[in-house]
C-alpha cells in the first residue's frame, strides 16, 4: 500500500516524470517481445538484453527523481531550476533508450562505437545526454539544500542529498572512465556470454560496470537503508549513522572500481 501511495503522489506532483518512467517500464515488455521476434546477438548474448536493462535503470531513475522531488518546499517547486529535474531528464532518458534500442536492432554496439564518423558523433551526443541526465540529480541536491520541505527529518534529508551527489560523482566518474577506456572490461575474456546471471558482469577479469551500477543507483539504495536508520529518535546518533552509511557505501563503490582496475572479477566465487 505504501508503494502504491508513493506512486500516486509522484503521478499527482510530478506527472511528466511519472509517465516517462512508466513508459520506459512498458517499453521493457515490448523489448522483451522484440527479442523473441528478432533473435539478434551481441557480445555472446541477446542483443536486446542491454536496452532492456537500460530501460529498467532509466525508469527507476526518473521515478526516483519524482519521488525525491516531493521533498522540495512549494517555493522550491517553482522557478526554472525545476526544468532540469523534470523535462531535461525525461527527454535525455528517452533519447538514450531509443538510440540503444536502435543499435541493438542492428546487432551493433551503442557504447564505444566510433567505427564511423556517424557512430562517433552519435556516441558523443549520447555522452552529452548522459551528462545532462545526471545533472538532474545535482540540481535536485542543491535545491534540497535550500528549499527542503518543512518537518522533513534532517538525517534522512542528509541521506537523500548525499545519495544524489554519490550518483553524480561516483556513477558519473565510472561512466566517464569507461568512455575514456573505451571498454568496461579490464583483463579476462571480452564477452558477456559467461558473465554473472542477469548482470553479465565478467567472471574472468575486471568489470567497471559494477562500480558504475553502485554509483548510479546510490540514489535508490542509500535512502532506503537510511529510512531504517533514521527511525532512531536520537537525532545526533541518527546523523552519525547516516554519515557512516554514506561513507561505507562510497568506500565500497570505490573499492569495486579499484578491484576492476586490478582485473579482479566482481563478486569473486560466483
Amino acid at each position: 500500500m505504501s508503494c502504491c501511495r508513493t506512486l500516486a503522489e509522484i503521478r499527482r506532483e510530478s506527472p511528466l516524470l511519472f509517465w516517462a518512467g512508466v513508459g520506459l517500464l512498458t517499453a521493457t515488455i515490448l523489448t522483451y517481445l522484440l527479442s523473441w521476434v528478432d533473435p539478434q546477438t551481441f557480445n555472446g548474448i541477446d542483443a536486446y538484453d542491454k536496452p532492456l536493462k537500460f530501460q529498467l535503470s532509466l525508469a527507476t531513475y526518473l521515478l526516483t527523481l519524482g519521488w525525491m522531488r516531493r521533498y522540495l518546499s512549494p517555493t522550491g517547486m517553482q522557478g526554472r531550476s525545476v526544468y532540469f529535474i523534470s523535462e531535461v531528464p525525461c527527454a535525455m532518458a528517452w533519447l538514450e533508450m531509443l538510440y540503444i534500442l536502435w543499435r541493438a536492432s542492428r546487432g551493433q554496439a551503442s557504447h564505444f562505437n566510433i567505427s564511423t564518423a556517424l557512430g562517433s558523433a552519435l556516441y558523443s551526443l549520447m555522452g552529452v545526454g548522459a551528462g545532462a541526465l545526471l545533472a538532474g540529480s545535482a540540481v535536485l541536491a542543491v535545491m534540497l539544500a535550500h528549499h527542503p520541505r518543512e518537518r522533513l527529518d534532517p538525517a534522512y534529508l542528509l541521506a537523500v542529498r548525499a545519495s544524489l551527489w554519490m550518483t553524480v560523482i561516483l556513477g558519473g566518474f565510472a561512466g566517464v572512465f569507461m568512455s575514456m577506456h573505451m571498454s568496461h572490461w579490464i583483463g579476462g575474456v571480452a564477452s558477456d556470454a559467461n558473465g554473472l546471471p542477469l548482470l553479465q558482469w565478467s567472471r574472468t577479469g575486471g568489470d567497471l560496470r559494477e562500480a558504475h551500477f553502485l554509483g548510479i543507483h546510490a540514489m535508490q539504495i542509500v535512502p532506503m537503508l537510511a529510512a531504517l536508520i533514521t527511525r532512531d529518535r536520537n537525532r545526533p546518533r541518527a546523523h552519525r549513522n547516516v554519515r557512516l552509511l554514506c561513507l561505507i557505501y562510497a568506500v565500497t563503490t570505490v573499492a569495486t572500481f579499484l578491484q576492476a582496475l586490478a582485473a579482479v572479477p566482481p563478486l569473486i566465487g560466483f
